[in-house]
């Protein structure tokens, strides 16, 4: 696939993740969680083809946070997975969450130090 023709699959995937991001009021059919998360799981090989290797659990955890009903559960797990889409779009490479603790973890042992060349420059 030429990498016009995977630019252009990625936008309209963006796309339509949009539309079913979109209030309910703005759309023509409203779609309920469960139908997010139906359209979530059906890019999973898309997605993961794109690198994105944490797409299924942030699904899982989308659909958890459906079954708990808890409003900021569903926020943050719908945040997330189009955080994921977004990233592809923009040509971001993928972080997964295992890369992100290994680099928070490095900050933290090396916050002191990042102060002090910051302070000495």
């Amino acid at each position: 696939m030429s990498l016009l023709a995977l630019r252009n699959e990625v936008r309209r995937l963006a796309e339509r993740l949009r539309q079913a991001a979109r209030p309910a009021a703005a759309r023509e059919e409203p779609r309920t969680h469960a139908d997010r998360l139906a359209y979530f799981v059906k890019h999973s090989e898309f997605m993961l083809q794109r690198g994105e290797l944490d797409w299924p659990g942030a699904c899982r955890g989308y659909a958890d946070a459906i079954a708990a009903g808890d409003d900021q559960r569903l926020a943050d797990a719908h945040h997330w997975l189009l955080a994921m889409v977004n990233r592809c779009l923009e040509g971001v490479s993928p972080s997964t969450l295992a890369e992100w603790s290994e680099l928070t973890a490095w900050f933290e042992a090396n916050l002191e130090r990042l102060h002090e060349v910051a302070r000495a420059n």
